[in-house]
């Protein structure tokens, strides 16, 4: 199905982006998506069609969950928690919760980094790709690691 105007798109690093409408190249007469992203300054991009409807390069991106390139998010189903966020969630321990969430990264959600970080009352920036909020939810839990372990000496 092609993407249509309005929709939203969210890119395999995890940014998200409207599509304004689907145009013709008029030199090559190739299709594109023309879209804008929700974040930042807003910019206006354009995308051959073809190129937007791709599959993720898995050897460029092999830790990359989701399987295409942009992913419409009306058509993401339900959100479920990972059995690793839901142990993080329930214990009390930093130190634990930051070896679950280690275990996590290979597979973490956009999802998961935004219920865990909720749930901890924490901010997490959502202009980062996936990778950068996870770099930055792990960095919160080592602070607050080394706090705990300081104020108990």
């Amino acid at each position: 199905m092609l993407p249509q105007a309005n929709e939203i798109y969210r890119h395999f690093k995890g940014k998200e982006y409207k599509i304004i409408t689907l145009a013709k190249d008029s030199e090559t007469g190739e299709d594109v998506v023309v879209y804008q992203a929700l974040y930042g300054e807003n910019q206006t991009y354009v995308r051959p069609l073809d190129m937007f409807l791709s599959p993720v390069d898995k050897e460029k991106y092999p830790d990359v969950t989701q399987e295409m390139r942009f992913q419409k998010v009306e058509e993401e189903v339900k959100h479920e928690l990972s059995p690793i966020t839901e142990k993080i969630l329930d214990t009390d321990s930093i130190d634990e919760k930051l070896r679950l969430l280690d275990q996590l990264k290979p597979s973490i959600t956009d999802w998961d980094i935004n219920v865990i970080a909720i749930t901890m009352d924490m901010e997490i920036n959502s202009d980062l790709s996936i990778g950068e909020k996870y770099e930055q939810l792990r960095e919160k839990f080592v602070r607050m690691s080394q706090f705990q372990a300081s104020r108990f000496r």
